[in-house]
């Protein structure tokens, strides 16, 4: 059993996570951003939230972030930096994405 849970296993490792938009042009038709972005070495698509700017309390207010600063729901995703946020129960925290 051990022999053929170890294959898959690896297999699971070596796939490619999916991609959000894998080419600058369904980048661009999704709405996004195609370009460095973090401390990422390759471009990637920076996509607008749809609830981009909506006020919001916690974060179960956004499909993204709630922003505790401005108190409103983050742009982007991924949303990159180091940003205070809204947890789900309304405190605040510092998140960091590189």
């Amino acid at each position: 059993m051990t022999r053929r849970l170890l294959p898959a296993l690896l297999a699971l490792c070596l796939t490619a996570p999916p991609a959000l938009a894998e080419t600058a042009a369904t980048c661009a038709a999704q709405g996004g951003n195609w370009g460095p972005a973090g401390l990422l070495p390759d471009p990637i698509c920076i996509l607008p939230t749809p609830d981009a700017g909506a006020a919001c309390d916690r974060a179960t207010d956004c499909q993204s972030f709630c922003l505790a600063e401005t108190r409103t729901c983050a742009p982007t995703t991924p949303f990159f930096g180091c940003h205070a946020i809204l947890q789900p129960d309304g405190t605040e925290v510092t998140l960091c994405i590189d």
